[in-house]
């Protein structure tokens, strides 16, 4: 079984209470896994030029079922989601 999904930009708010709000999402490409699994989700990104080798140790995957969010380490501010995942 593989998946098939968007990747999105994401453009998010910080929350006065902390945590992020997204703002806004921007469709940027399509992409199949055999898996979702962080490392994978992650190599694939880079080999399609969503992130650069200079992510390596700076971004975070958190799977929240329907999305995918790619955050950034620091801070938790989502950067790249995958929507609207199906399974092929």
């Amino acid at each position: 079984m593989a998946y098939g999904f968007q990747v999105a930009s994401v453009d998010a708010w910080a929350e006065s209470e902390g945590g992020w709000y997204w703002n806004n999402q921007y469709k940027i490409g399509e992409g199949q896994l055999e898996r979702l699994t962080s490392r994978l989700i992650l190599k694939w990104l880079r080999q399609e030029d969503f992130l650069t080798d200079r992510s390596i140790g700076r971004v975070h995957v958190e799977d929240f079922d329907d999305v995918i969010e790619i955050q950034e380490k620091s801070n938790r501010r989502p950067i790249l989601a995958l929507i609207n995942i199906q399974e092929v």
